[in-house]
C-alpha cells in the first residue's frame, strides 16, 4: 500500500518505517548530507498527501507541507536537497477526472528553505499543468530546469531559470 523502508545492511533485508506516514505510495525519499549520522534527516514524497520529514533516520514522520499544492492536488512526485540546504518538490499535474482537464491549482516546482516548514511555488511565473522532473545545479539552487507535458492547452517542454524561478525560459519543446 506504500510507505517507507529501510535497510542497513546493503539491502540484504529491510525494515518498514512508517510511523507518521499516510498510507500511500513514497514517490522520493532523499536524505539532507548535512545531518549528523544517527540523526539523519530524510525527506519523503507521498503521493496526494505532500512532504513528511524524519530527523531521526526515519524511525519516526512529520507532514510539511504548508503553503505545498492545493487542497485540491497534492501530487507531489519528487523531492531534493540541494548542498546550500534549498528543498524542493515537484507537485504534478492531476486532472479533474479520467480524460478530463487538468486542475490548474497546485502543479509546480516548490521550494523551501526553511527544512521544509514553509514552501514557496517557484514556477508561479510560468504555470505548468503537468510538470513532469527537474533538476537543480549541484553549485546554484538558482539555476534549475522543468520539465513538462503538454495538458490541453498548456506548454509543454523544458524550461529553465537562472533566478531561482523569477522569470523562466523555454530551452525546448520537443
Amino acid at each position: 500500500p506504500g510507505g517507507v523502508c529501510l535497510s542497513t545492511d546493503f539491502a540484504t533485508t529491510w525494515n518498514v518505517s512508517n510511523e507518521g506516514l499516510p498510507v500511500a505510495p513514497a514517490c522520493s525519499v532523499v536524505l539532507d548530507p548535512r545531518s549528523p549520522r544517527g540523526q539523519r534527516t530524510l525527506y519523503a514524497a507521498v503521493f496526494e498527501h505532500g512532504v513528511y520529514k524524519s530527523a531521526d533516520d526515519g524511525k519516526t514522520w512529520t507532514k510539511k507541507s504548508k503553503g505545498l499544492g492545493s487542497a485540491s492536488n497534492l501530487r507531489v512526485c519528487r523531492v531534493a536537497v540541494h548542498k546550500d540546504g534549498a528543498l524542493f518538490a515537484l507537485v504534478t499535474g492531476k486532472r479533474s477526472s479520467i480524460g478530463g482537464p487538468f486542475i490548474q491549482e497546485g502543479a509546480g516546482l516548490y521550494r523551501s528553505r526553511d527544512a521544509g516548514e514553509n514552501w514557496e511555488c517557484i514556477t508561479a511565473s510560468n504555470p505548468l499543468h503537468w510538470p513532469k522532473d527537474f533538476t537543480v545545479h549541484p553549485d546554484d539552487s538558482n539555476f534549475i530546469f522543468v520539465g513538462a507535458a503538454n495538458a490541453g492547452n498548456s506548454r509543454g517542454g523544458l524550461y529553465r531559470t537562472q533566478n531561482g524561478g523569477q522569470s523562466w525560459q523555454r530551452v525546448a519543446d520537443k
